[in-house]
């Protein structure tokens, strides 16, 4: 569907903020994507690029046969029309029988039949945000891009909303999210792009990262050197690790190394490993 070549993104002149670096990646028709990262690691800049609202400094953002297609979108913070009611927002693209099926079925999916006589500039960020992702999935368009969907939704909606875009992702609808919750990394994604500092630092299906999250990492004292690290893994008959960051563990500093598979030699430095702290080894500053 669109390829990202080579893209960098630069915001200002001379040496300004460097958002992406030499990002290449190719996006399918039809799949369910989760982009994950910190607070600017470049997700929104990716997606301002996707959108058309930007252009990349560097490089190249190629769609197929040279066309963007339609796009519903929900931005992170909802922008919705003012002074116009929630019901004739919505009926501004529930055209005909189907499309007035369709908004029938996220009036109820999404909790909003009593929101329907309400002036949006009246509703709470959650009200707000649930009816932004309505407008984006009755667009029908092929292509559905979420900017942080799950913000500003209490505990007892979020599940609301994520079993309306599961129920949304009709045979061939391409779906582009980004998120900082560990816990939406599963259905209906599928593919998870972790992005760092404006890299894409690890491009990985949800299954392997998911089956990697329960492998088990080398927990070690913070002053500890890879040199320290490879000596413990040596002596313990074990394979050099990939990462050695500083980082935390059960909420207390520590020096990380792995990832391991969950069947490595047993050891009391090695301890049971999940996405969060998965995520550190990809993420933090490798320790010299």
């Amino acid at each position: 569907m669109i390829r990202f070549e080579s893209v960098d993104m630069v915001y200002g002149f001379l040496g300004g903020v460097r958002a992406l670096r030499d990002v290449s990646l190719r996006l399918r028709r039809g799949e369910h994507v989760v982009i994950l990262g910190p607070n600017g690691a470049g997700k929104s800049t990716l997606l301002r690029l996707l959108l058309g609202i930007a252009r990349p400094t560097r490089g190249s953002v190629r769609w197929e046969a040279g066309i963007r297609p339609a796009i519903g979108f929900a931005p992170e913070r909802p922008r919705l029309l003012p002074r116009t009611t929630v019901r004739d927002m919505l009926q501004l693209v529930a055209n005909g029988t189907d499309a007035q099926n369709e908004m029938r079925r996220c009036l109820e999916a999404l909790h909003l039949d009593t929101l329907l006589q309400r002036r949006t500039e009246g509703l709470s960020k959650g009200e707000a945000q649930r009816v932004s992702l309505a407008f984006a999935f009755l667009t029908s368009a092929p292509l559905v891009v979420l900017d942080e969907p799950f913000e500003g939704l209490d505990p007892l909606i979020r599940p609301v909303a994520r079993g309306f875009i599961l129920s949304s992702m009709s045979t061939g609808r391409t779906l582009i999210t980004t998120t900082h919750r560990l816990e939406e990394v599963r259905e209906p994604f599928l593919r998870a792009l972790i992005i760092n500092e404006g890299r894409v630092v690890q491009d990985i299906s949800v299954e392997d990262l998911q089956e990697q999250a329960r492998g088990r990492v080398l927990v070690r004292p913070t002053a500890s050197t890879r040199a320290d690290i490879a000596t413990v893994l040596r002596e313990q008959g074990m394979a050099p690790a990939r990462y050695v960051v500083r980082g935390t563990y059960d909420d207390q500093p520590a020096t990380l190394a792995g990832p391991f598979a969950a069947d490595a030699p047993p050891s009391p430095d090695l301890k049971p490993l999940n996405l969060e702290t998965l995520l550190q080894l990809w993420l933090q500053p490798q320790v010299s």
